[in-house]
């Protein structure tokens, strides 16, 4: 049943984007308690598909869930898309993938970008990496001020 209804989600992505920006935030939200336990599992599996449409498909629904779905557990995604960064051939995939990682804010995520991104040998992923990283340390200073803040008074 699960390899069915991956193939069914790869099927609908590669014939085109499920939703556009305006439309997703015109839906409701999307509360299944089934539907936010399973969204990872399979997008993570979309995101090991021999298709690059299905991938990038994959990794721009993961940017949008992130964002609009904080309820959805996308923790299973974590994973397939630093393997996408460190070894997709596609530039645009692997910065999609940084946007990805970014979106779901995952401390552990992004540190293990930082050591991926040492090495990595494209200037132009190499830059986006490293601004996606200088975002996320500085909006972690600011939630850890606010913290503060908050201890304080």
């Amino acid at each position: 049943m699960r390899h069915l209804l991956i193939a069914a989600t790869a099927l609908a992505l590669s014939a085109g984007p499920l939703t556009t920006t305006a439309a997703a935030q015109a839906h409701p939200p999307l509360t299944s308690p089934t539907w936010q336990a399973n969204v990872g599992a399979q997008y993570a599996a979309l995101l090991d598909s021999d298709s690059e449409r299905v991938r990038a498909d994959a990794l721009g629904h993961i940017q949008l869930l992130a964002r609009q779905q904080p309820d959805a557990d996308l923790a299973d995604t974590i994973e397939p898309l630093l393997a996408l960064y460190e070894t997709d051939r596609n530039d645009a995939l692997r910065m999609a993938a940084v946007a990805a990682l970014h979106a779901l804010g995952d401390s552990a995520g992004m540190e293990r970008l930082a050591e991926l991104a040492q090495n990595e040998p494209s200037p132009t992923v190499r830059r986006v990496t490293n601004a996606a990283l200088r975002d996320h340390s500085a909006a972690l200073s600011q939630r850890e001020a606010r913290a503060l803040t908050y201890r304080v008074r």
